[in-house]
Protein backbone atom coordinates (compact mmCIF):
# COMPACT_ATOMS: atom_id res chain seq x y z
CA UNK A 1 0.00 0.00 0.00
CA UNK A 2 1.44 3.55 -0.84
CA UNK A 3 1.82 5.78 1.65
CA UNK A 4 0.77 9.75 0.51
CA UNK A 5 1.63 12.84 2.23
CA UNK A 6 -1.34 15.65 2.21
CA UNK A 7 -0.56 18.93 1.79
CA UNK A 8 -2.54 20.20 4.81
CA UNK A 9 0.00 17.65 6.92
CA UNK A 10 3.11 19.77 5.11
CA UNK A 11 1.08 23.30 5.98
CA UNK A 12 1.32 22.28 9.17
CA UNK A 13 5.05 22.01 9.80
CA UNK A 14 6.75 25.94 9.67
CA UNK A 15 9.68 26.86 11.51
CA UNK A 16 7.91 29.26 13.93
CA UNK A 17 8.56 25.72 16.28
CA UNK A 18 4.54 25.61 16.73
CA UNK A 19 3.93 22.34 14.75
CA UNK A 20 2.84 19.70 16.88
CA UNK A 21 5.50 17.09 16.02
CA UNK A 22 8.86 17.54 16.73
CA UNK A 23 11.37 17.44 13.91
CA UNK A 24 13.65 15.25 15.39
CA UNK A 25 14.46 12.62 18.04
CA UNK A 26 17.34 11.99 20.26
CA UNK A 27 18.80 8.55 20.58
CA UNK A 28 22.18 7.98 22.40
CA UNK A 29 24.91 9.50 19.49
CA UNK A 30 22.51 9.23 16.47
CA UNK A 31 19.77 11.63 15.68
CA UNK A 32 16.95 11.12 13.40
CA UNK A 33 14.58 13.75 11.83
CA UNK A 34 10.41 13.02 10.83
CA UNK A 35 10.14 12.63 7.42
CA UNK A 36 7.05 14.63 6.62
CA UNK A 37 9.10 18.08 8.33
CA UNK A 38 11.66 17.51 6.41
CA UNK A 39 10.11 18.15 3.72
CA UNK A 40 7.59 20.70 4.61
CA UNK A 41 10.84 23.07 6.20
CA UNK A 42 13.01 22.52 2.90
CA UNK A 43 9.58 22.93 0.78
CA UNK A 44 9.67 26.70 2.48
CA UNK A 45 13.74 27.42 1.96
CA UNK A 46 12.54 26.98 -1.73
CA UNK A 47 12.59 23.22 -2.75
CA UNK A 48 9.62 22.23 -4.91
CA UNK A 49 8.21 18.55 -4.35
CA UNK A 50 7.59 15.73 -7.20
CA UNK A 51 5.74 13.03 -6.48
CA UNK A 52 7.06 9.58 -7.97
CA UNK A 53 8.37 6.30 -6.62
CA UNK A 54 9.91 8.65 -4.13
CA UNK A 55 9.34 12.43 -3.24
CA UNK A 56 11.92 14.29 -5.26
CA UNK A 57 12.81 17.41 -3.64
CA UNK A 58 14.76 20.17 -6.09
CA UNK A 59 16.16 23.16 -5.21
CA UNK A 60 14.20 26.55 -7.43
CA UNK A 61 16.03 29.55 -7.68
CA UNK A 62 14.50 32.56 -10.11
CA UNK A 63 12.09 30.09 -10.90
CA UNK A 64 14.57 27.82 -12.02
CA UNK A 65 15.09 24.06 -11.00
CA UNK A 66 18.46 24.06 -10.02
CA UNK A 67 20.44 20.67 -10.09
CA UNK A 68 20.43 20.21 -6.30
CA UNK A 69 18.16 17.68 -5.45
CA UNK A 70 17.58 15.03 -3.35
CA UNK A 71 14.78 12.32 -2.69
CA UNK A 72 13.08 10.70 0.20
CA UNK A 73 10.94 7.68 0.91
CA UNK A 74 7.06 7.93 0.66
CA UNK A 75 7.08 4.78 3.72
CA UNK A 76 9.89 5.88 6.13
CA UNK A 77 8.12 8.12 8.76
CA UNK A 78 11.73 8.78 10.06
CA UNK A 79 15.21 9.41 8.01
CA UNK A 80 17.89 8.03 10.32
CA UNK A 81 21.79 9.20 10.73
CA UNK A 82 23.15 7.62 7.74
CA UNK A 83 20.22 8.84 5.73
CA UNK A 84 20.66 12.42 7.02
CA UNK A 85 24.14 12.29 6.28
CA UNK A 86 23.75 11.37 2.40
CA UNK A 87 20.99 13.36 1.93
CA UNK A 88 22.91 16.51 2.90
CA UNK A 89 25.93 15.12 0.55
CA UNK A 90 23.03 15.52 -2.30
CA UNK A 91 22.12 18.85 -1.25
CA UNK A 92 25.76 19.79 -1.66
CA UNK A 93 25.82 20.61 2.23
CA UNK A 94 27.22 19.53 5.43
CA UNK A 95 25.49 17.62 7.45
CA UNK A 96 25.69 20.31 10.25
CA UNK A 97 24.93 23.21 7.56
CA UNK A 98 21.72 19.95 6.81
CA UNK A 99 20.62 20.37 10.22
CA UNK A 100 20.29 23.46 10.38
CA UNK A 101 18.19 24.19 7.10
CA UNK A 102 15.57 21.23 8.53
CA UNK A 103 16.13 22.68 12.32
CA UNK A 104 15.28 26.68 10.98
CA UNK A 105 18.39 28.11 12.21
CA UNK A 106 19.37 28.88 8.80
CA UNK A 107 16.54 30.55 6.75
CA UNK A 108 16.36 30.64 2.79
CA UNK A 109 18.41 33.99 2.01
CA UNK A 110 21.42 31.95 3.67
CA UNK A 111 20.61 28.66 1.81
CA UNK A 112 20.90 30.86 -1.49
CA UNK A 113 24.36 31.90 0.30
CA UNK A 114 25.53 29.33 0.77
CA UNK A 115 25.23 28.08 -2.67
CA UNK A 116 26.54 30.71 -4.32
CA UNK A 117 29.64 30.68 -1.98
CA UNK A 118 29.87 27.04 -3.28
CA UNK A 119 29.13 28.72 -7.06
CA UNK A 120 26.10 26.23 -7.35
CA UNK A 121 24.30 29.52 -8.27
Amino acid sequence: MESRISTNSLQEHNCSGRSSYPAYQRGSDAVSRKNHINIARLKKKGFSTEMSKHIKLTFRHNGCDIAIRTWLSHGKKEIGDRLLSLMAEQLHLSKQQCMEVIDCTVDGEALILMYHEKDLL
